[in-house]
């Protein structure tokens, strides 16, 4: 049996105050994520963000929040089964996530109880960062190494430049400029601070990724833009 592990970042409970505090509590204190001495980051989030931004996010949830729940489990729920779908009876298919639920702990027993003697480790972060995919990947090595397991790991740490996943976003965006006719298209990718070790070489795999995709729409260089979202506090991070 070969088993193939889905791990995504994970997400709220619910869209409610106290089940986003308790998921940002979780998040935050990942000393990859936020790269400072753990007495400082401690202050921080505990001091400084958290009393008020779980308000704010909570907020931000609810307007995507559906009634099958958070989008990103759903649509990892319904990635998990597609796949399973695709693959022949003598695989098997989990899902895990780095924060929250299903766990990669519970996602790991399950492979095991099938006795897969191969598991193949998908972390769903096209571009290789400590913030995620490290991050991720430290918590698999613990719990096979807890596990004791046996099993042929293979890990995937990107998949940035692969032709299926350029293919795949290339199509969707094609599809979009013959309905929409943009002007302008912006490829927009999560920030992350300067001083975050490997945050240049993230930054370099985005730019591929959008050079690789454009390639293959043939869109000329002043008709879109790499640009990168959702900074956090007063530290310097990658841009645009």
């Amino acid at each position: 049996m070969i088993g193939i592990l889905l791990i995504n970042l994970g997400t709220p409970e619910a869209p409610t105050i106290d089940a986003v505090r308790k998921y940002l509590d979780v998040f935050l204190s990942d000393p990859y994520v936020i790269t400072l001495p753990k007495i400082l980051r401690d202050i921080l989030v505990q001091k400084i963000i958290l009393p008020k931004r779980p308000k704010i996010s909570a907020h931000a949830y609810q307007q995507i929040w559906t009634d099958a729940g958070s989008p990103l489990l759903v649509n990892s729920v319904a990635l998990q089964t597609a796949l399973q779908k695709k693959c022949s009876d003598s695989y098997v298919v989990e899902l895990g996530m780095r924060y929250g639920n299903p766990s990669i702990e519970q996602a790991i027993d399950n492979l095991q109880k099938n006795k897969c003697e191969k598991i193949i480790v998908l972390p769903l972060y096209p571009q290789f960062a400590n913030a995620t995919t490290q991050s991720t990947l430290d918590v698999v090595n613990a719990v096979f190494e807890r596990n004791k397991s046996n099993a042929e790991i293979k890990i995937i740490r990107d998949f940035y430049n692969q032709d299926f996943y350029i293919h795949s976003f290339a199509n969707n965006i094609q599809r979009s400029i013959d309905k929409n006719n943009p002007e302008f298209i912006l490829f927009s990718y999560h920030g992350l601070p300067k001083r975050q070790r490997g945050a240049n070489d993230y930054r370099a795999q985005c730019y591929t990724t959008t050079q690789l995709i454009t390639d293959k729409l043939n869109l000329s260089s002043e008709k879109y833009q790499t640009v990168f979202q959702s900074r956090l506090g007063f530290t310097k991070w990658i841009g645009p």
